[in-house]
């Protein structure tokens, strides 16, 4: 039975490892979004009218329908540089340009890691101060309680129960 709770656990670790590495790879990009949002911003350095991207989002969309209006093309860019264009517009926009849409997130530290060891420490002082105060020695004896408390953090993380995110 330990086996496969330490299993799991490195298959928690793997996991871990494979979501730092995918969300790594969007690192370059960064949000760096264009000010005037990417349609616009795309189709002007192309060269190409809002009549024309109307025609061809036309095409994306369905063949029977008809042209987008440069209004609606208009109005799909400003609502792109207020973000509330939806995903499957820009999927649809990127196509009548001849790109693809991609989509991900971005870490705001340096790994997934970065994320998780805060909330030990938040989780561990939580333990802390859970105990009984008997067992809250000071001086020599507190590093080996914090210790412990945070051992016990890093255990709850690598099972992942849904409370581990709880503030308390």
């Amino acid at each position: 039975m330990e086996n496969d709770s330490e299993t799991t656990k490195q298959d928690i670790l793997i996991k871990l490892k494979e979501l730092d590495k995918l969300l790594v790879s969007f690192k370059p990009i960064d949000g760096k979004v264009p000010d005037t949002g990417w349609i616009k911003e795309i189709r002007t350095k192309i060269n190409m009218s809002r009549r024309q991207l109307g025609e061809r989002y036309k095409d994306v969309k369905t063949k029977e329908a008809s042209p987008v209006t440069s209004q609606a093309i208009k109005e799909f860019e400003e609502g792109e540089r207020a973000g509330t264009i939806s995903l499957n517009s820009l999927r649809r926009f990127g196509k009548a340009l001849g790109l693809k849409l991609v989509y991900g997130f971005v870490h705001t530290n340096d790994s997934f890691y970065g994320k998780i060891l805060p909330h030990y420490n938040e989780k561990a002082e939580i333990l802390y101060n859970d105990l009984p105060d008997e067992l809250k020695i000071k001086k020599r004896g507190h590093y080996q309680v914090i210790n412990s408390a945070v051992q016990h953090a890093r255990v709850l993380m690598l099972d992942f129960p849904r409370s581990f995110w709880d503030k308390k």
